[in-house]
């Protein structure tokens, strides 16, 4: 995750930087300086994007962590039922030997 978090930050550091040391210098023309600032702007789409896609498999991944720690909860309780009734049924057993 942080690698892909930095590969997406990084570019959009980098060209703001760029961007923001060509226009002190005024070294830029004013259609490189429009096509950095769209640049940027993708860059930050994408970035959005990407943490949008993040955040919903990490929705998802806890859904299914819930859905994995409810059904071992209904697997424990039908353990123990199971359990009980083992012990019901030797207990009955049991009774009827000795009678």
């Amino acid at each position: 995750m942080k690698r892909t978090l930095t590969a997406t930050v990084l570019p959009i550091v980098l060209a703001s930087a760029a961007l923001a040391g060509c226009a002190s210098k005024g070294d830029m023309m004013p259609d490189e300086m429009a096509d950095l600032k769209s640049q940027i702007s993708s860059l930050k789409e994408g970035n959005a994007s990407s943490m949008s896609k993040a955040e919903e498999a990490l929705a998802a991944a806890n859904a299914a962590k819930s859905d994995a720690a409810n059904a071992l909860s209904v697997a424990n309780e039908a353990k123990s039922m199971s359990e009980a009734t083992d012990a019901k049924i030797d207990q009955m057993f049991k009774k009827a030997m000795y009678k």
